[in-house]
């Protein structure tokens, strides 16, 4: 990923969905003027403030996207954040999004799942999923994830009604 976004020095970078803080440690190390990491999670990005706080590299953590933040960045990096998206709108605000913070001929660069996903579907059934690909690995080929909670210990027939009304279908059997 680091690879493909080239240099970085002394560039404007938000880390989008900077979750523990990885990458925006990595983007300050390699020598962005100033790097912000965004996550909506609080208790990452508590650990990543933390984690500031002791090594003071000059990083910035949020869990807003103030309207100050729109058009200041050279690049936005998503990584693993696209699939949070549960709608096709979703995807699309989420997109928007990281776009209203690039400055004009700014880069956004996104890596959606791991480029070394296991391409056998059934792999990921233990963890309540299957991702299926007609062409796995190769550049642009779509890749489905399809969630099973059959296995899961909140899917048992007498939490159907609750799954109803978070806009879950159970199947009947």
């Amino acid at each position: 990923m680091l690879q493909r976004l080239g240099s970085v020095e002394q560039m404007d970078v938000l880390d989008f969905g900077c979750g523990s803080g990885l990458y925006s440690r990595l983007l300050k190390e390699r020598g962005a003027r100033r790097v912000v990491g965004y996550d909506e999670a609080e208790g990452m990005l508590r650990y990543a403030s933390r984690r500031e706080e002791k090594e003071r590299r000059g990083i910035e953590y949020t869990s807003r996207l103030a309207d100050r933040l729109e058009g200041q960045f050279d690049v936005v990096l998503g990584v693993y954040v696209l699939p949070y998206a549960s709608t096709r709108e979703g995807l699309h605000a989420m997109c928007a999004s990281m776009s209203r913070l690039l400055r004009p001929g700014g880069r956004l660069l996104t890596l959606p799942i791991h480029p070394a996903y296991e391409g056998d579907p059934e792999y990921y059934r233990p963890y309540g999923l299957r991702l299926v690909s007609d062409r796995p690995h190769e550049e642009g080929g779509a890749v489905q994830l399809e969630l099973s909670y059959d296995h899961l210990c909140m899917m048992r027939p007498e939490h159907g009604p609750d799954w109803a009304t978070a806009g879950h279908v159970q199947e009947e059997r």
